[in-house]
């Protein structure tokens, strides 16, 4: 029996399929799904990790599927920030507590400097423990940033806000600018009514192109209230039209929001004398809880949810600890939290589509799906953790709900889950993995407003093998669909069953064409073949030489039943198999797409 895990995001047109022979043997898969959803004001973000497939295994004493399970959570959506224009204020040097000064550091300067106050934190499209930032990056070309990839880009990007990087960026007059021997860049922290500010100064700068000096300021105040984003101000004190355009404004840590705006240069002249000031207009949105749900209507199913601390991991989640963890340096959580992640996206870093919209909020690759489930934090309190191996046991349904860390708004989870499967090999089965974030709205005042819930999910069914003849082929009822298959021969010990061929039926209308490619394992040599009815000889085929060399189809004929065949000539492996149908117009073309009539016809 073969198995087929299905992925549904359910707002695209696409059927992703995941199929590979049910083993007679442990094997391993290495299988990644991700999905996400957002409302506009929070996002959850899911990747499930296909690990390994057990056969018959002593320790459930069934076969089962070994699964990797990362749920990621954010509430910047909804954070925004206006501005408006104020009466001049600026901070003189001989006001500022231990200045530092920073002369001739020359062109193309920056570095990270460390907010002085111990208990100064400033929050930035953000809130406590995530988006709180404790140092900033300085650029001598007249902006600031908390994105950690300590750029200085001496010109901004031609649309704003660019989701280029260096994003999560302050910019006064972002242009390239020069820090010569008269230049000067200060640093120091101010006070006024108790209240922390953190002050960056550009002084007497050289506008590189036009050779105008410049002088300008902006100060971070330190949030005064739990809920409230931290305020900013940007001060000209001497500033003159320059030949180039400049950047002003603020974007968020994505580049997807702001109040960033890109100038013509003659323009920063109006600017002289002027001031500033960004504050959030939005509600503020905080998380509450996180959870992963798991069900299977067949009975004969079970779960298990790994509850020792190696396997259940949370960051920002409520922990049994007093103290707060550090995070694993190796994959940089904190400094990703901060900046901008949330979920999962395909292998390389493709962008997930829902909506045929990009969810922009989500950042981390599924490669970390597996460490997500592995390396983060341990210790977190388990809320209302079931399975159907609990005392007593439930049925068809698993789930664990934690409460996140107080007025977070980045969080994640991560299981390690088996999915046991105590029936007959060719039965059929359909996980649905459900990922939730709960959140809470309050104004602008701190008041509670309300709860909110946002649930992402991806659905794996089990289901017979795709067939190894046209009398069991797997009938395609729609497209464009993706299957991801096993084929082999000769395989290695421990012995398994040769799987050869995998058939496919599809019934395709008058003028349609169909497309079918293949994209087989490397170092392998898998062939493509397509049929007509009952005739036995192919009216269309792809055998491109082994080493992994894609298989690809376009044809165009008689209405009708089609058969398609993957063929394994050598080795083994999973293969990518996609089918598309497509109207076309006007009359059949001669050539390779409509091959020969008479060869095609029933009978």
């Amino acid at each position: 029996m073969t198995f087929l895990a299905v992925l549904l995001l359910q707002t695209v047109s696409f059927v992703w399929a995941w199929e590979i022979e049910r083993p007679s043997y442990d094997i391993p898969i290495g299988e990644r799904i991700g999905t996400a959803n957002s409302d506009g004001k929070a996002s959850a973000g899911l990747g499930v990790a296909v690990h390994k497939y057990y056969e018959n295994d002593p320790r459930h004493f069934a076969d089962y599927l070994y699964l990797n399970v990362s749920m990621t959570a954010n509430s910047r959506k909804g954070i925004t920030y206006g501005y408006n224009g104020e009466s001049f204020w600026w901070i003189d040097e001989n006001d500022l507590g231990s200045p530092c000064i920073r002369t001739g550091v020359g062109d193309e300067w920056g570095e990270w400097v460390d907010f002085p106050y111990e208990y100064y934190g400033f929050r930035f499209y953000g809130g406590p423990g995530s988006a709180q930032y404790t140092k900033v990056w300085i650029s001598s070309n007249g902006f600031i940033s908390f994105d950690p990839v300590n750029l200085t880009c001496p010109n901004p990007s031609n649309y704003f806000p660019p989701t280029k990087r260096p994003n999560a960026v302050i910019a006064a007059v972002w242009s390239d600018l020069d820090v010569d021997g008269e230049a000067s860049i200060t640093t120091g922290c101010y006070e006024q009514f108790c209240t922390k500010h953190f002050v960056i100064t550009w002084k007497n700068i050289r506008h590189k192109a036009s050779g105008q000096r410049l002088t300008f300021q902006i100060t971070l105040r330190d949030q005064t209230s739990w809920y409230a984003q931290s305020q900013i101000w940007i001060s000209y004190q001497n500033v003159t039209a320059i030949t180039t355009k400049f950047a002003v404004g603020i974007e968020d840590h994505e580049g997807c929001k702001g109040t960033i705006g890109l100038c013509e240069g003659q323009t920063l002249a109006n600017l002289n004398g002027q001031t500033f000031r960004y504050y959030q207009t939005s509600n503020t949105f905080f998380l509450k809880r996180l959870t992963i749900a798991l069900a299977d209507e067949c009975t004969d199913t079970r779960f298990k949810i790994e509850e020792n601390g190696n396997y259940m991991r949370g960051y920002n989640m409520k922990l049994k600890s007093t103290e707060f963890p550090e995070p694993d340096s190796t994959y940089r959580f904190a400094t990703a939290l901060a900046g901008a992640v949330t979920l999962l996206l395909g292998g390389c870093g493709g962008i997930i589509l829902v909506g045929c919209t990009v969810v922009d909020s989500f950042l981390v690759y599924l490669d970390v799906v597996e460490a997500l489930a592995y390396y983060q934090y341990s210790r977190i309190e388990k809320l209302e953790l079931r399975d159907q191996f609990s005392s007593p046991p439930i049925s068809q349904g698993a789930y664990i709900k934690v409460p996140t860390e107080f007025e977070c708004v980045d969080a994640t989870l991560s299981i390690v889950v088996d999915w046991v499967f105590d029936d007959p090999n060719n039965e059929a089965h359909s996980l649905t993995v459900s990922a939730t974030t709960t959140y809470a709205e309050y104004d602008t005042s701190g008041l509670h407003l309300e709860d909110h819930n946002v649930t992402t999910s991806a659905t794996l069914n089990v289901v017979p093998d795709a067939g190894n003849d046209r009398s069991s082929a797997r009938l395609v009822t729609s497209t464009p669909v993706e299957y991801k298959a096993f084929l082999g021969i000769n395989l290695p010990d421990p012995p398994m069953n040769d799987d050869p061929d995998d058939y496919y039926k599809i019934n395709v209308p008058e003028h349609y064409l169909l497309t079918i490619s293949m994209v087989p394992p490397a170092n392998a040599n898998f062939d493509l073949y397509l049929y007509y009815g009952n005739n036995s000889s192919p009216v269309a085929s792809s055998t491109n030489p082994a080493n992994g060399e894609h298989e690809f189809i376009p044809y165009l004929g008689f209405a009708g039943t089609y058969y398609i065949r993957a063929k394994c000539v050598s080795s083994f492996g999973l293969y990518n198999l996609y089918i598309h149908m497509q109207y076309h117009f006007g009359p059949l073309p001669p050539g390779p797409l409509s091959t020969n009539r008479t060869s095609m016809e029933p009978g």
